[in-house]
């Protein structure tokens, strides 16, 4: 990669820091398609005004908003005015906090959609969709395609993290030194919505519910959601019981763990090691197993802002490695992948 395609990504990053998006950069064409699947997904297309240079697949994790959640809408953005087109899809099962199998068949649906050829198109993926993206990636309808997956803040295996967010629940322990509050309401919203015909909870909390869900991560603050927490999620058990009426073959489905040996392309992996969420150890197993079966990986595990925020990754001593894992993003040229994990 050359120092063409450095400067563009150093202000990709840029980007992200800025306040308020500049109008100038706001010149991209978006277009909403449908992906003609049974689930009735939908996909946006960001398309730079400049010269395609890159072309990629944005996968969001857990968010109602699923493609129009204002972090990945804000990503996809500073991706186009950096002369990436970008398919972002929604990916139902995750925007509605079900675990579902057809997320991945609606996302290698997109990618046999919209690739022009071998190696034509990298996906980055976001927390669980950074999961979703490998699981896609070993299938082998769409193997050879991909140029490269870009893993942020991903789990392992679904069956283990499950376990582990149900056991936490039940001695009253949350790991985590950040955010510790914030990420436990948010897993017993996740819970709670997913158990709603069991909770019988009354039209107005559900309401209040999807209000607060709608905003997480970005525009709702800790008071409103500690108030809501304690008013009807406290002392509830929800978390065991979401983990109780699991369905572990789906979980094992949408699980990268004993897939890994079918992806083809070079993965890239970044974790916070204070993710409270999905624990950085989920990173190391990931590129364990890939290891095991000689495939290309680079795993970098840093201090970011919370879970898959990249807004501060210029400001972290660890940005050469960063900036290392998102060359690939800028450019559709090859370059020389390197095995083994930082």
């Amino acid at each position: 990669m050359g120092a063409p395609d450095l400067i563009r990504l150093l202000t990709f990053f840029r980007r992200l820091n800025l306040p308020r998006w500049p109008r100038r950069a706001a010149a991209r064409i978006v277009e909403e398609h449908d992906l003609s699947s049974p689930s009735g997904a939908l996909y946006d297309h960001y398309l730079p005004r400049s010269t395609v240079r890159s072309r990629i697949v944005a996968l969001h994790g857990v968010t109602r908003k699923g493609k129009d959640d204002p972090r990945l809408v804000r990503f996809s953005r500073s991706l186009a005015s950096a002369g990436v087109e970008c398919f972002v899809p929604t990916l139902r099962g995750l925007a509605e906090f079900d675990w579902r199998g057809s997320d991945i068949d609606d996302l290698v649906a997109l990618v046999l959609g919209v690739a022009g050829g071998a190696r034509s198109l990298g996906v980055v993926g976001f927390s669980f969709g950074g999961s979703y993206a490998l699981v896609a990636a070993a299938r082998s309808e769409i193997s050879q395609t991909l140029r490269f997956v870009l893993a942020v803040g991903a789990y392992h295996s679904l069956v283990d993290l499950y376990e582990r967010v149900a056991a936490v629940g039940a001695d009253g322990r949350f790991a985590g030194s950040r955010g510790d509050m914030d990420d436990w309401i948010y897993l017993h919203l996740v819970a709670a919505r997913r158990l709603a015909p069991e909770l019988r909870l009354d039209p107005a909390t559900l309401v209040e519910m999807d209000s607060l869900l709608d905003r997480y991560c970005h525009s709702s603050s800790l008071p409103e959601k500690t108030s809501f927490y304690e008013r009807h999620l406290e002392g509830r058990n929800l978390l065991q019981q979401d983990w109780a009426m699991a369905d572990r073959a789906v979980l094992e489905r949408l699980s990268p763990a004993t897939r890994l040996r079918s992806v083809a392309c070079p993965v890239r992996l970044l974790h916070d090691p204070e993710d409270a969420i999905v624990p950085a150890d989920h990173a190391h197993k990931i590129a364990a197993e890939l290891g095991r079966w000689d495939r290309s990986c680079r795993l970098v595990v840093t201090p970011l802002l919370h879970h898959v925020s990249l807004s501060s990754a210029l400001m972290t001593a660890d940005w050469v490695r960063i900036a290392a894992l998102f060359l690939p993003v800028m450019a559709m040229r090859p370059g020389k992948d390197e095995s083994g994990a930082d």
